[in-house]
C-alpha cells in the first residue's frame, strides 16, 4: 500500500489517500497508527465502521479524530486508483471535510464543494499519475 498525504490549505485538514492492497492492509495499517488497536472513526459526523462485509469492498473513506482536533486525519483508500473510483471516493471526501467544517451541501455552498472537490481530484491525480515514487507503507 502507498500513502499520499497533504493539508488542504484552506479548510486545515491533513488528508491520506492510501493506494493499493486489501482491507486488511488498510486496517492493519491504521492499527500501526494506534497503538495496535482500530481507531474511532467517522464519515460525516457520524461514527464509521466497517461492516459484515467490510472485506469485500474496494474502497473507503472516513476520518480518524483526535482531542481538540489535534491530529484530524481525512482518510481515503482504494484497492486500484482508477479514474472513476478516485472521482468517487474523492467526492465522499469532499464532503467530509466540508460537512465537518460546518458547510452543508446546498445552493450556497455549491462553489465551495466544487473547488475543494476539484483541487483533492487534481492534487490526487498529478501525485499518483505524475510522481512513480510514492511513499510506501509501513508493513506491520
Amino acid at each position: 500500500m502507498k500513502e499520499v498525504s497533504f493539508k488542504t490549505p484552506l479548510y486545515e485538514a491533513e488528508v491520506s489517500y492510501l493506494i493499493g492492497g486489501e482491507v486488511k492492509d488498510l486496517k492493519d495499517f491504521l492499527r500501526s497508527r494506534n497503538n495496535g488497536r482500530l481507531p474511532t472513526t467517522y464519515s460525516w459526523d457520524k461514527r464509521f465502521t466497517f461492516g459484515k462485509d467490510g472485506d469485500t469492498t474496494n474502497a473507503y473513506q472516513f476520518h480518524v479524530n483526535a482531542p481538540l482536533g489535534d491530529g484530524e486525519i481525512f482518510y481515503v483508500w482504494v484497492a486500484d486508483p482508477t479514474m472513476d473510483l478516485l472521482t468517487h471516493e474523492t467526492t465522499h471526501l469532499t464532503g467530509d471535510v466540508l460537512y465537518t467544517r460546518g458547510f452543508g451541501y446546498c445552493y450556497d455552498s455549491e462553489e465551495a464543494w466544487s473547488y475543494l472537490n476539484g483541487w483533492l481530484f487534481d492534487k490526487i491525480f498529478h501525485s499518483i499519475f505524475e510522481n512513480p515514487v510514492l511513499k510506501e507503507c509501513p508493513a506491520e
